[in-house]
């Protein structure tokens, strides 16, 4: 038996009856090593595996959620997503991925680069968002500020 100092926050009782059950077949598998046990074994370690990820994604969904108006907040929730810390010996080490039309990419250069292009445009964006009347200013006063 294993005793864990700390348990994950996802983790419930659901999971933790699913694990003891996984961890019977299994030891009624090797003691009897018949294609019954072991279908079974597999059913509930699949089980398993579905529900700790069930967790897992709907407690990141909900802290992200909580903690998006807070910056500290969502900084400790991405670190705990596996967000690496800037002492990291690689930041490829990074399992966070950003959604590009519809693909999550995990390519460091390509996430860089839409970052820099969604930064660089943003003050064009707003632009073409403004009202075309600006009393009497218009285009200048727009051009002294894009430049």
């Amino acid at each position: 038996m294993r005793i864990k100092q700390r348990s994950e926050e996802w983790i419930n009782v659901e999971i933790l009856q699913c694990i003891n059950e996984r961890d019977r077949a299994f030891l009624q598998y090797i003691k009897n090593k018949s294609d019954q046990n072991y279908e079974n074994f597999k059913l509930l370690r699949n089980k398993c595996q579905t529900l700790i990820f069930k967790a897992k994604q709907s407690y990141f969904t909900i802290s992200l959620h909580i903690n998006k108006n807070d910056s500290k907040s969502l900084w400790k929730s991405l670190k705990n997503l596996g967000l690496p810390s800037k002492k990291a010996k690689s930041s490829s080490d990074s399992n966070i991925g950003l959604n590009i039309n519809g693909e999550i990419c995990f390519d460091e250069a390509k996430v860089c680069d839409m970052f820099n292009c969604f930064y660089t445009t943003v003050a064009s964006t707003l632009v073409s968002k403004l009202p075309v009347s600006l009393g009497g200013y218009g285009k200048q006063f727009v051009d002294f500020f894009l430049f």
